[in-house]
Protein backbone atom coordinates (compact mmCIF):
# COMPACT_ATOMS: atom_id res chain seq x y z
CA UNK A 1 0.00 0.00 0.00
CA UNK A 2 1.05 3.65 -1.22
CA UNK A 3 0.08 6.98 -0.11
CA UNK A 4 -2.33 7.30 -2.34
CA UNK A 5 -3.49 3.65 -1.80
CA UNK A 6 -4.21 4.87 1.81
CA UNK A 7 -5.64 8.09 0.95
CA UNK A 8 -7.98 6.56 -1.27
CA UNK A 9 -8.97 4.42 1.31
CA UNK A 10 -9.59 7.44 3.80
CA UNK A 11 -11.23 9.03 1.46
CA UNK A 12 -14.07 6.21 0.45
CA UNK A 13 -14.28 5.65 4.09
CA UNK A 14 -15.73 9.82 4.56
CA UNK A 15 -17.82 8.90 1.73
CA UNK A 16 -19.14 6.14 3.77
CA UNK A 17 -19.64 7.97 7.31
CA UNK A 18 -21.31 10.56 4.86
CA UNK A 19 -23.72 8.31 3.41
CA UNK A 20 -25.43 7.79 7.03
CA UNK A 21 -25.62 11.59 7.36
CA UNK A 22 -28.27 14.05 6.22
CA UNK A 23 -27.24 16.65 3.52
CA UNK A 24 -26.73 19.29 5.29
CA UNK A 25 -24.07 17.57 7.57
CA UNK A 26 -21.94 15.95 4.97
CA UNK A 27 -17.84 16.66 5.03
CA UNK A 28 -16.15 17.51 2.08
CA UNK A 29 -13.02 15.71 1.70
CA UNK A 30 -9.69 16.93 1.40
CA UNK A 31 -6.04 15.34 1.79
CA UNK A 32 -5.51 18.42 4.32
CA UNK A 33 -8.23 18.29 6.01
CA UNK A 34 -7.85 18.64 9.63
CA UNK A 35 -8.73 15.27 12.03
CA UNK A 36 -7.35 15.76 15.17
CA UNK A 37 -5.67 18.74 17.19
CA UNK A 38 -6.32 22.26 16.91
CA UNK A 39 -7.94 23.83 14.24
CA UNK A 40 -10.29 20.45 13.75
CA UNK A 41 -13.93 21.04 12.45
CA UNK A 42 -15.16 17.79 12.80
CA UNK A 43 -17.30 16.42 15.91
CA UNK A 44 -15.76 13.67 17.80
CA UNK A 45 -18.80 11.08 16.50
CA UNK A 46 -17.57 11.82 12.86
CA UNK A 47 -13.93 11.56 13.16
CA UNK A 48 -14.39 7.90 15.62
CA UNK A 49 -17.00 6.92 13.01
CA UNK A 50 -14.38 7.82 10.20
CA UNK A 51 -11.91 5.65 12.27
CA UNK A 52 -13.93 2.80 12.54
CA UNK A 53 -14.51 2.55 9.00
CA UNK A 54 -10.74 3.14 7.71
CA UNK A 55 -10.06 0.31 10.78
CA UNK A 56 -12.53 -2.03 8.97
CA UNK A 57 -11.66 -1.80 5.75
CA UNK A 58 -7.92 -1.92 6.58
CA UNK A 59 -9.29 -5.23 7.69
CA UNK A 60 -11.39 -6.65 5.03
CA UNK A 61 -9.85 -5.03 1.77
CA UNK A 62 -5.67 -5.82 2.78
CA UNK A 63 -6.05 -8.64 5.50
CA UNK A 64 -4.28 -5.86 8.36
CA UNK A 65 -5.80 -5.05 11.43
CA UNK A 66 -4.65 -1.23 12.44
CA UNK A 67 -5.88 0.15 15.82
CA UNK A 68 -5.81 3.91 15.09
CA UNK A 69 -7.19 5.18 18.68
CA UNK A 70 -3.89 3.86 19.70
CA UNK A 71 -2.00 6.28 17.57
CA UNK A 72 0.45 8.54 18.84
CA UNK A 73 -1.50 11.72 17.09
CA UNK A 74 -4.41 10.75 19.50
CA UNK A 75 -2.11 10.62 22.58
CA UNK A 76 -0.59 13.76 22.08
CA UNK A 77 -2.98 16.40 22.71
CA UNK A 78 -0.73 18.73 21.32
CA UNK A 79 -0.13 16.67 17.70
CA UNK A 80 -2.23 17.96 14.40
CA UNK A 81 -3.07 15.48 12.07
CA UNK A 82 -4.16 15.71 8.80
CA UNK A 83 -6.04 13.63 6.60
CA UNK A 84 -2.60 12.94 4.46
CA UNK A 85 -0.68 12.51 7.47
CA UNK A 86 -3.35 10.02 8.86
CA UNK A 87 -2.63 7.92 5.58
CA UNK A 88 1.43 7.98 6.05
CA UNK A 89 0.83 6.65 9.14
CA UNK A 90 -1.92 4.26 7.62
CA UNK A 91 0.32 3.08 5.32
CA UNK A 92 4.06 2.95 7.34
CA UNK A 93 1.38 0.55 9.79
CA UNK A 94 0.61 -1.79 7.35
CA UNK A 95 4.13 -1.82 6.27
CA UNK A 96 4.88 -3.56 9.37
CA UNK A 97 5.68 -6.96 10.29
Amino acid sequence: MNETAALTLIHQSFDAVNATLPAAERLSFSPDMILAGAGCGLDSLTVTSVFFEVESRLASEHGRSVDLFSAPFLTDPGQTMTARQLAVWVMQERLRP
